[in-house]
């Protein structure tokens, strides 16, 4: 399971060849040396685009839009692509739910339904196909208010639609890509980050693209050890419109033949 795997990990998404090195010391943030020191006057653009991103975050509410989910594992040329939906509203708590009706294999296109869905407390994987529910309580007793299971490296995937720049900042080493127009979506800026080794996330680079007027995510893709690249990509996006509730609902199937499992929250030791 895509989803389970990375939760085990205590980390969480997830097509493209690895971006540049980040840039030299003068934009780059967070290394931990000492970067080269720049006039007052100037004016760092990795910082300026974290602050304008953080800041357009703030006024979004609700977001629902198509999406293309692209898992690549490049070693052993297996790639698979899944086209849904998702909503997101924005809290507190942060709530999400993203349903994928199609998935493609090779030419094959087949109807499979799955959901993944955060009500604030429980994340829920459920496989209509398979007739499979299983439901983590991912945040402690309590601490609703403060989840937020898609930041980076803490949610089934990568969606960076609430950041907070001190946060970016904490986790990762940040610099601005340079633009590539063949790859980059246009009217795009891209954003590299490398986790930092202290912190536990289970891929080793993210690529974001934002369209620089509207600020909107277009794109994330993350890399990890074993080179399975990971995408996905927002489409046709609605921001701050009414979202159904019932979307949102973690409660287990009551039907029969369904295999259900539950973890509560279990204090790591």
């Amino acid at each position: 399971m895509l989803i389970s795997a990375t939760i085990s990990l205590a980390t969480m998404i997830t097509l493209l060849p690895p971006s540049p090195q980040p840039a030299p010391l003068a934009q780059d943030v967070g290394s931990g040396e000492a970067p080269a020191i720049l006039p007052k006057e100037t004016v760092n653009p990795v910082h300026e685009w974290l602050d304008k991103i953080e800041a357009k975050s703030k006024e979004t509410q609700s977001v629902s839009g198509k999406v293309k989910y692209t898992y690549n594992q490049t070693l052993q040329g297996d790639i698979q692509y899944r086209f849904g939906r998702m909503i997101y509203t924005a809290g507190p708590p942060a709530k999400f739910a993203v349903q994928f009706d199609r998935r493609v294999v090779g030419r094959k296109l087949k109807e499979e339904e799955r959901w993944y869905i955060f009500d604030g407390v429980w994340l829920v994987e459920k496989l209509v196909d398979k007739k499979q529910f299983f439901k983590w309580q991912v945040v402690p007793p309590n601490q609703a208010g403060n989840a937020n299971p898609l930041a980076l490296g803490r949610g089934p995937f990568v969606v960076p639609l609430n950041l907070k720049k001190d946060q970016i900042l904490e986790r990762f080493y940040v610099s601005i890509a340079e633009a590539d127009a063949e790859k980059d979506p246009k009217n795009s800026v891209h954003l590299a980050l490398i986790p930092k080794k202290d912190q536990r996330i289970n891929f080793t680079k993210l690529d974001i693209w934002y369209d620089r007027d509207s600020l909107t995510l277009l794109k994330a893709v993350t890399m990890d050890e074993s080179q399975t690249e990971s995408t996905f990509e927002l489409m046709e996006p609605a921001f701050n419109k009414p979202v159904d509730e019932k979307l949102l609902d973690v409660t287990e199937p009551k039907e029969e033949g369904w295999e259900v499992q539950i973890t509560p929250w279990e204090e790591k030791k």
